[in-house]
């Protein structure tokens, strides 16, 4: 009895996948889409011949998506490849990210995308194809992204070709590193220094579900430190952010030094300031205005935009910043940091007499000044 149900059940499987061909003439295209994968995992030979019929009039929809999925697996990745092509582009862009997730571990899908890049041409890189080959970490896919970056330096859209090179660094991961640090080493060029040294982080899989791999983010770490006093201002700027990502709180830090390094004093430090500008209008309705100044210096570890937390634990606790409660009125204290280093003494003084000038309140000819003694970063 057992073996005669599963014969009549065979039976009516044959029956049915023989009817797909015949019912996809007439089917709409969203039963269509869901017929001809069923007819893919039946009869791969039908569903490899009917594809150039069927899949034109598919919508580029989930099911869709799996039909042209369908139609690679059986070999007729000509046919997707034709459709995927005349899709709308966000549409076009949903199935390149289906065809990534897939393609890392299965070798149709490999294989349809070496085909399409070479098919495609320029097209394959306009269209942004490549954003299905981040997660293919197999040698040939691996090949296309490395000729594509070594090749088009100079003559691609650079915009595209930072995508392609963090696309490509995602992909190969660690052995990015030497070729980064090499491609920087040769550039003057502000923005492929900048957009260089940010792929680091890619290839260290900052970001990613996996999470950061740290044997890569220290070979890139390393990298940009080596590279450090070869950068433009803006690139070393960048390598600051990147250093953070990679998780190298330090060098990020040290790297003040590298891009304020025309700005260092004598003593290998670099020069800030600090006002804290207290005004109160007092109980007998007078204002008053104190100015509490000091020259603050670092040894090349603190960025101009870390100077207000660093500085104010060091004057929290030294200064005395409480003129209204002395004179039993209610203020503000304000404190003013430069945004940058100082190149000179004398540059500090113009920025403390500018600052003191703006502050100065309407009812006063000027406040009254305190200078501290030096604060050490």
């Amino acid at each position: 009895m057992i073996l005669l149900s599963l014969f009549l059940s065979t039976v009516a499987q044959a029956q049915d996948c023989g009817a797909i061909p015949k019912a996809l003439k007439t089917a709409s295209p969203h039963e269509a889409a869901g017929l001809y994968v069923e007819l893919a995992a039946c009869d791969a030979a039908s569903a490899k011949k009917l594809a150039a019929s069927t899949l034109p009039s598919l919508i580029g929809n989930e099911g869709g998506q799996r039909a042209a999925m369908a139609a690679i697996r059986v070999g007729a990745g000509t046919e997707a490849r034709d459709w995927v092509r005349d899709l709308e582009s966000d549409e076009r862009a949903e199935m390149v990210s289906v065809l990534g997730k897939a393609c890392g571990e299965d070798p149709a899908v490999q294989a349809f995308l070496g085909e399409t890049a070479a098919a495609f041409g320029e097209d394959f890189w306009s269209q942004r194809w490549y954003r299905s080959l981040v997660q293919c970490r197999v040698p040939a896919i691996q090949k296309i992204l490395t000729d594509r970056v070594e090749a088009s330096a100079e003559t691609e859209d650079q915009v595209r070709y930072f995508a392609v090179v963090s696309a490509w660094a995602a992909n190969v991961a660690g052995d990015a590193v030497p070729k980064l640090e090499e491609m920087i080493g040769q550039s003057k060029d502000v923005a492929v220094q900048m957009n260089l040294v940010g792929a680091f982080a890619d290839a260290a899989q900052v970001g990613t579900l996996e999470g950061t791999d740290a044997k890569v983010a220290e070979a890139g770490a390393d990298a940009i430190k080596r590279l450090s006093p070869t950068l433009a201002a803006k690139a070393v700027e960048q390598a600051r952010n990147t250093l953070l990502a990679l998780g190298d709180e330090q060098g990020s830090d040290a790297l003040a030094r590298v891009r304020y390094n025309a700005f260092l004093q004598s003593g290998d430090v670099l020069l800030y300031g600090v006002l804290a500008i207290e005004t109160a209008t007092c109980k007998n309705g007078k204002v008053q205005q104190y100015v509490h100044v000091a020259v603050v210096t670092d040894p090349g570890q603190t960025w101009p935009d870390q100077l207000e937390e660093k500085v104010s634990t060091s004057i929290q606790h030294a200064w005395k910043l409480n003129l209204a409660e002395r004179c039993k009125g209610e203020g503000t204290t304000v404190l003013k940091l430069p945004d940058a280093p100082f190149v000179d003494e004398g540059a500090h003084k113009e920025w403390v007499d500018d600052e003191i000038k703006k502050a100065t309140h309407e009812d006063l000819k000027k406040p009254i000044r305190k200078d501290h003694d030096p604060i050490a970063l």
